[in-house]
C-alpha cells in the first residue's frame, strides 16, 4: 500500500513534488505534467475550492 499525504507530512510531500516536476528533462514531460496539474486545479476550482469566483486560485485570481 502506498504512503499517504497527511497534514504532518504535507510540506515535505509538496517539496518533493516540486523537485520532481522541475527535474523532468523532456519539455514534453513538463508540458504533460502541467496539463495534468491544471486539470487537477480546475477540478478543485469547479467545487469552489478557491472561492466562488476563483479569487484564491494558486495560479492567480481567475476573475476576469
Amino acid at each position: 500500500m502506498a504512503k499517504t499525504v497527511t497534514t504532518a507530512n504535507l510540506p515535505v510531500v509538496l517539496g518533493r513534488f516540486i523537485s520532481y516536476a522541475l527535474s523532468l528533462e523532456k519539455t514534453t514531460a513538463k508540458r504533460e505534467f502541467c496539463k495534468d496539474f491544471n486539470s487537477f486545479l480546475d477540478f478543485l476550482g469547479a467545487d469552489d475550492a478557491f472561492g466562488t469566483e476563483g479569487q484564491c486560485d494558486p495560479r492567480g485570481d481567475q476573475r476576469g
